[in-house]
């Protein structure tokens, strides 16, 4: 099952994105949290809901930028305009993004668990997924939320974590946001992406794709003297494709398809610029 992650800069384009989406028959629509460098991710899929059906509508956010208590007010409020197709993605939030917007990443862990808790509270009818890559936030996630909402995992190892989360718990949604590089702008955004991934990326991550410590501490120093876009040119190719999807964009939806069978993925999250017109 293929969903579509949209960038809220503009909100009359989230709604444009969604009525397309559900239109082309994706199920899901997926916003990033990227606060005052976009649009209101709730405001935007309330218009979204108003437009649209059978869709569903989630947010990524953290407990940083966005008390819980408010986000859970919000969630609410999603799913009384769109008959219950809201979705709230919790994530712990990269601390370059966070940074930018003057918020600390102050125990992650802690942080997320009560955002679970006062989410479930106030609004125990919602749906709730954590965005997360870490063992200690996963083993938090079958245990306390409806999916998982994976990234920056090498292809190598993520049937086996697919297969560990299953274990864990069947019932858990197991989703994968996953880039896709069918032209130039399409790799620079990769690359770009695949950045931000190296430099929160875990060590066990980081082997298996290849990574050494050195290029990370490179990668590190070009992102803080000239930005991700510098950056993205010191990451070897292979290092790339073992995170992102190759090929042309009319073939993008059979090839993640297929990776989510081989993996045991209920979902992948592509890039709008890969699924729509």
């Amino acid at each position: 099952m293929i969903a579509v992650n949209v960038m809220p800069v503009d909100a009359l384009q989230v709604v444009r994105a969604a009525q397309s989406a559900e239109a082309a028959g994706v199920p899901t629509l997926v916003l990033p949290d990227n606060g005052a460098r976009t649009r209101d991710g709730w405001v935007a899929l309330g218009a979204a809901a108003m437009c649209t059906d059978r869709m569903r509508l989630g947010l990524i956010t953290n407990p940083f930028t966005r008390r819980p208590e408010v986000t859970a007010g919000a969630l609410a409020t999603l799913d009384e305009v769109s008959g219950g197709r809201g979705l709230l993605i919790l994530s712990a939030g990269g601390a370059y993004q966070l940074a930018s917007m003057g918020a600390q990443r102050s125990q992650p862990l802690d942080a997320l668990a009560e955002s679970i808790a006062i989410v479930r509270d106030r609004h125990p009818a919602g749906r709730l997924w954590l965005a997360t890559k870490g063992p200690k936030t996963l083993e938090l996630a079958a245990a306390r939320a409806d999916g998982v909402l994976l990234s920056g995992i090498p292809f190598s190892l993520l049937g086996g974590l697919v297969l560990a989360l299953r274990e864990q718990a069947p019932a858990l949604t197991v989703a994968l946001t996953l880039h896709h590089r069918f032209d130039e702008a399409s790799d620079l955004a990769s690359r770009e992406r695949v950045v931000y991934e190296l430099l929160n990326m875990r060590p066990e991550y980081r082997e298996a794709a290849g990574v050494p410590g050195a290029l990370v501490s490179e990668v590190s120093a070009a992102v803080a003297e000239a930005g991700p876009v510098a950056a993205a040119a010191l990451v070897p190719e292979r290092v790339i494709a073992e995170f992102c999807l190759d090929g042309p964009r009319n073939e993008v939806v059979a090839r993640a398809e297929a990776l989510a069978r081989d993996t045991g993925l209920d979902e992948v999250v592509l890039p709008e610029r890969s699924l729509l017109p």
